[in-house]
């Protein structure tokens, strides 16, 4: 589960916290892709990322999430 602290600060702010189950994350390789034509760039350097950093397939994993969500693009 999540960090208590971090649970904590969600619920003092009404922040919505979803959880994604280990087989939805994407792997560091699909991440990068997903991002690259999301944002129909090149490179995530200009987003200070890189492909085999977390930080990548967290905010894959959040677009992924948020499109699925809205069913679209």
């Amino acid at each position: 589960g999540l960090p208590e602290a971090l649970v904590d600060w969600s619920r003092r702010e009404g922040v919505c916290l979803t959880q994604l189950a280990a087989e939805e994350w994407p792997d560091p390789r699909d991440a990068e892709d997903l991002l690259l034509r999301q944002f129909a760039v090149g490179t995530l350097r200009g987003f200070g990322l890189s492909t085999d950093e977390p930080a990548t397939r967290a905010a894959a994993a959040a677009l992924a999430y948020a499109r699925r969500m809205r069913r679209a693009d």
